[in-house]
């Protein structure tokens, strides 16, 4: 099992020591993320802490069960959305929220949208991938591995077979992904 699955089983226990991890885990990210969409630092804190409310409700609540992303996005994701309205509400009373980056934030929402649906499209190409192909793709991938922990995790013989496995298994990946 995944450390993103993990958790939600965690949490879903009510295991508050995981919710704690994660969010010492993501704060300091989502505060670096969160800049581009305000500068205000206790802001940002306070978004943050409402997307670790809303992850602990939607998961005890079984509204959330199962990731078609990782933790990380999913979190970034409700905090984009959450900063969005923030900006959105402060801007009755600020006058200098634009219009234009209404449309940009608006685009961007529509474009995570988008994601969320090639998301759902590459895992179900993931699923359908060869064992080998799934275990090194998340090692790079999910786990962060570099290729020198890959080829020693996989017993492969050297750093340039990982990878041209991996840009077989990428192509391949595409290719599913393509025909969904």
């Amino acid at each position: 099992m995944d450390k993103d699955n993990y958790y939600l089983e965690q949490l879903k226990e009510g295991n508050q020591k995981v919710l704690d991890e994660i969010y010492l885990r993501y704060k300091n990210e989502f505060i670096n993320f969160g800049k581009k969409y305000s500068q205000d630092e206790e802001t940002l804190l306070d978004v943050f802490q409402d997307c670790m409310i809303v992850l602990y409700e939607n998961v005890r609540s079984s509204k959330l069960t199962t990731l078609n992303s990782s933790l990380k996005t999913y979190l970034f994701s409700v905090g984009k959305y959450k900063l969005y309205r923030f900006n959105q509400e402060s801007q009755k009373k600020n006058v200098e929220w634009s219009i234009e980056h209404q449309e940009e934030t608006t685009h961007q929402l529509f474009e995570e949208e988008i994601n969320v649906e090639r998301m759902k499209l590459i895992n179900k190409a993931f699923e359908q991938l060869g064992k080998k192909c799934r275990q090194l793709l998340k090692l790079f991938y999910y786990r962060g591995f570099d290729l020198e922990e890959i080829k020693n995790e996989m017993n492969l013989e050297n750093k340039n077979t990982v990878k041209s496995q991996k840009s077989r298994c990428l192509s391949h990946l595409r290719k599913l992904t393509i025909n969904s």
